[in-house]
């Protein structure tokens, strides 16, 4: 199993038509919507690997839905907090190849961070991508910003093609109140912490454990 260097209109397609015109999932190319073209045109960067874009829909990992971002939005992930991202990109891959979604080593120099991800022959969809805030300040994305890469390699004969519906995101069930107000004390920890001096810790204590009292939290 290689690397495939990636070149429009060789390894990479960018329309249906294209992509019929050399074997569909038979053949030997990626086909891409969406494609940030610039990227493989610009022959003074390495064509081994393809940067995904922050795409329309995203889900906070404490979220119960699912969010739409316009064209001019942006996500903020908070530090210790993680977000699935859809890609703008929508890929087609063949029985040839197999994807491998990567971190960007510019985003892990600020703690930031995705889990090594597959995308099978046969997949066609976008791509939904947990990035994680392993550092110490707010991350921004902004919509079509480039968040992780794409690497593929070949298969030998005899890959089974991917047969299910491409990826999306889903909602979250809502959790039980005690989970959910445990999630805001950890993501609220440095404030509280600050709050549990003098008149206002007193105030806010109170306030604490009528609130267990009455609504059973502690159970």
């Amino acid at each position: 199993m290689s690397i495939v260097p990636l070149r429009l209109g060789e390894s990479v397609v960018d329309s249906q038509d294209k992509f019929q015109a050399g074997g569909g999932f038979e053949g030997n190319a990626l086909l891409v919507f969406n494609l940030d073209g610039p990227q493989l045109a610009d022959v003074a960067s390495s064509n081994v690997s393809y940067d995904l874009r922050v795409g329309s829909e995203y889900r906070g990992h404490r979220d119960a839905e699912k969010t739409e971002l316009p064209g001019d939005g942006e996500i903020v992930l908070q530090p210790g907090n993680a977000v699935l991202i859809q890609s703008e990109e929508v890929v087609f891959l063949p029985r040839k190849l197999f994807g491998y979604v990567v971190p960007k080593v510019t985003l892990l120099q600020q703690g930031i961070s995705n889990t090594l991800s597959k995308v099978d022959p046969g997949y066609n969809g976008p791509l939904i991508v947990t990035l994680f805030n392993l550092g110490k300040s707010d991350l921004r994305l902004r919509r079509y910003e480039r968040f992780c890469s794409l690497v593929l390699h070949t298969v030998a004969e005899g890959a089974t093609l991917y047969n299910k519906p491409g990826k999306r995101i889903t909602g979250n069930p809502r959790k039980p109140l005690w989970p959910t107000a445990k999630d805001w004390i950890e993501a609220n920890k440095t404030w509280l912490t600050i709050l549990s001096g003098g008149l206002w810790g007193a105030i806010f204590s109170a306030f604490v454990l009528i609130a267990v009292h009455f609504l059973g939290w502690s159970h």
